[in-house]
């Protein structure tokens, strides 16, 4: 999953962004990346060879139509706003002699 800061307003800039966006977290070699952005508008960029395409696209219509059809969030939906987490990452290097 890639959830980016940008927020696309024009054809032009969604093209690119969902595409490829600026190319440091986009996984490539991954059957395919959930793209959200920082004004919802979501994309799935998948490597669609001859045998994984079809299933694919199925699987990303069963998601719409489930999500559509029956919505667990909805505006008027009561739940906790999402906090930001913040992760301390300590590295420890070693010196062996």
């Amino acid at each position: 999953m890639n959830l980016d800061t940008e927020t696309p307003t024009d054809d032009s800039e969604i093209s690119r962004l969902f595409l490829f966006g600026d190319g440091k977290n986009r996984w490539f070699d991954k059957s395919f990346s959930l793209i959200v952005t920082a004004n919802a508008k979501a994309a799935i960029n998948f490597e669609h060879s001859w045998g994984d395409g079809v299933a694919v696209v199925r699987f990303l219509d069963e998601i719409y139509r489930s999500s559509t059809n029956a919505p667990k969030v909805s505006p008027s939906s009561e739940y906790i706003k999402p906090e930001k987490l913040v992760f301390n990452v300590f590295f420890f290097f070693f010196n062996y002699h």
